[in-house]
C-alpha cells in the first residue's frame, strides 16, 4: 500500500484518504477475525513522515467509534511526543517502571484518540519492555481500548522494536519511498521473523504514485 505525507481528512474521498480507509478496513477485518488490538508500527530505518502516518492511522481507526490509544514507545528520543508538541510528562516510562498501577496519564489528541507520551528518557528501554510489569499494564489497557498503537524506534537503530513485537498482536512495517534501502527492509523482516512476530504487511509511505 502506498501513502504520501499529509494529514488524513475523514470527510474527503481523495486517493490518499481512501488509502487510509482501505488500511482501516483490512485492520478491522483482523480485529474481528483474530481479536487484533495491539498494533506495532516499525520502520527499518529512521525516516521522515512516520509520526504523521502513525497519527493518521490512529485517527482513521477511531472514525468508526473505536477507542484508540496511541503510545510513544521511543523511550530514547520520543519522536512522536515531539511531533504532537505534547509534554513528555508522565508517560510510558513511568507506567512500566511503577511497581503499582499508576494513575493513567493520557492526553486526548482527537475524537476517540488518546495519547500516552514517552515519559522520561530510559537508559535501558528493553529492560522495561521485557518486564512482567509491561505485560500486566498492556493487559489492563486492552480492556479499555479497541486498538492500541505502539510507535517504536527504527529496527536498525534500537532493539526495542523487536522486544515490542513479542507483545503486539500484529506488526505493520513502514517503508519510506526512495529512501528505505532494500537490505534494511530485509534485515527488518528477518529480525521480526526470528521472534515469530506476526507481520501484518508493509506500507510504502511518501509515494507520489
Amino acid at each position: 500500500m502506498k501513502m504520501k505525507n499529509r494529514m488524513v481528512d475523514k470527510s474527503r474521498n481523495t486517493p490518499y484518504d481512501e488509502a487510509y480507509k482501505a488500511l482501516r478496513t483490512n485492520l478491522e477485518f483482523l480485529h474481528t477475525a483474530q481479536d487484533l488490538r495491539v498494533i506495532l508500527l516499525v520502520a527499518p530505518e529512521e525516516q521522515s513522515g512516520k509520526c504523521a502516518f502513525v497519527q493518521n492511522l490512529a485517527v482513521v481507526l477511531a472514525s468508526k467509534e473505536r477507542q484508540v490509544l496511541l503510545m510513544d514507545c521511543d523511550l530514547r528520543c520520543g519522536a512522536l511526543t515531539k511531533h504532537l508538541s505534547t509534554a513528555a510528562g508522565v508517560g510510558v516510562s513511568e507506567m512500566l517502571a511503577a511497581e503499582q498501577k499508576p494513575v493513567k496519564k493520557v492526553q486526548q489528541i482527537a475524537q476517540n484518540v488518546d495519547f500516552l507520551p514517552c515519559g522520561a528518557a530510559a537508559a535501558d528501554p528493553s529492560e522495561l519492555f521485557l518486564s512482567r510489569t509491561a505485560v500486566d499494564r498492556l493487559a489492563e489497557l486492552r480492556a479499555e481500548y479497541d486498538y492500541i498503537i505502539l510507535d517504536a524506534p527504527a529496527v536498525q537503530t534500537a532493539s526495542e522494536a523487536i522486544d515490542l513485537s513479542r507483545m503486539a498482536d500484529g506488526v505493520v512495517v513502514l517503508m519510506q519511498a526512495d529512501t528505505t534501502k532494500m537490505q534494511s527492509a530485509e534485515n527488518c523482516k528477518k529480525k521480526l521473523q526470528a521472534v515469530n512476530a506476526s507481520i501484518l504487511g508493509a506500507v510504502l509511505n511518501g509515494s507520489e504514485a
